[in-house]
């Protein structure tokens, strides 16, 4: 059974994009802690619907609980295989935030809605 769940630090800000038939992909990186004084920093991907809430309301620093799948793109570049490991991400849940910070308060009604939506709270 291929299911992860991470939980830790988005490293940095979402590098957003664009397919050719109008899918948005983001990725990014997260830090887990491994140990006292050791962090992994492992790659993610967000397809779509994950991808825009990802973007709207996790930044860069933000704690959170991701779950997805262990996945493996290979493509090749001057003849040689290479293989990029990364998580892609199906749901994910709210860390630890200091007040007032891209909580849902602050969002507008229709935001709030399309989260909960989501979340299944409707």
């Amino acid at each position: 059974m291929n299911i992860v769940i991470l939980s830790g630090n988005i490293c940095g800000d979402w590098d957003v994009r664009t397919t050719i038939s109008g899918k948005m992909v983001v990725t990014n990186t997260i830090a887990v802690r491994d140990g006292k004084d050791k962090s992994q920093f492992i790659k993610i991907k967000a397809w779509e619907s994950t991808a825009d809430l990802l973007t709207k309301y996790i930044n860069k620093g933000d704690k959170v609980t991701l779950h997805g799948l262990f996945k493996t793109d290979v493509y090749e570049k001057d003849g040689k295989k290479n293989y990029f490991n990364y998580v892609l991400i199906l749901g994910f849940e709210f860390g630890y935030k200091p007040k007032g910070k891209g909580d849902l308060q602050e969002a507008s009604a229709e935001e709030q809605e399309q989260a909960a939506a989501f979340f299944g709270e409707n």
